[in-house]
């Protein structure tokens, strides 16, 4: 009797250690989501699955292309999400390959200093730069018409968030840019 309590005893043992060997081996990994090819870009946390986006584009072909694949660009809804983004760029992205911020899914382009996110969700949470989200780019002060930094990027560096324009060049800086999809299971 003795034995068979010991040999029950470790078979469950073993059982449990397996299951939480399983469970952590799969804690960052998302389930299958439709449109999206499984990638070690591919990231889960709390209830969504995160796709990082390593190529450079503007920030309307980065919200079409999250669109495409069922998603949207991310929605940065407190410190804890803001914390996780910032923890996968700094191990996905080289330093020096977005120097300028990933897009996340902030704008004002609709209404200027009203900010929402992609999926149509006001901002009730605000990690901007001291300064920033202000519409005001490095040739605001020569050319106030210029003022259109619409869109919203987050760098791995300080975890800040900044403005920038959302198409297209100007004078030495391109506003295209890595970007992150949230994708809701």
């Amino acid at each position: 009797m003795k034995m068979e309590v010991k040999l029950a005893c470790g078979l469950a043992l073993v059982l449990a250690v397996f299951t939480c060997l399983a469970n952590a081996s799969t804690k960052n990994v998302c389930p299958y989501v439709d449109n999206l090819v499984s990638s070690e870009h591919l990231r889960f946390f709390q209830d969504k699955c995160y796709s990082f986006h390593v190529w450079a584009t503007d920030y309307r072909r980065a919200n079409n292309h999250c669109i495409n694949l069922g998603g949207f660009l991310v929605t940065v809804k407190d410190s804890a999400v803001n914390d996780f983004l910032v923890d996968v760029m700094e191990r996905i992205y080289e330093v020096d390959t977005a120097p300028h911020g990933t897009w996340i899914g902030l704008n004002d382009m609709i209404d200027e200093g009203e900010f929402v996110w992609s999926d149509g969700t006001p901002m009730n949470y605000s990690n901007f730069k001291l300064g920033q989200g202000n519409n005001r780019g490095f040739f605001s002060n020569l050319a106030p018409s210029k003022r259109v930094e619409d869109c919203v990027a987050i760098k791995a560096t300080d975890g800040k968030w900044y403005d920038y324009k959302c198409e297209k060049s100007y004078g030495i800086f391109n506003v295209e840019k890595p970007y992150i999809c949230e994708h809701r299971l």
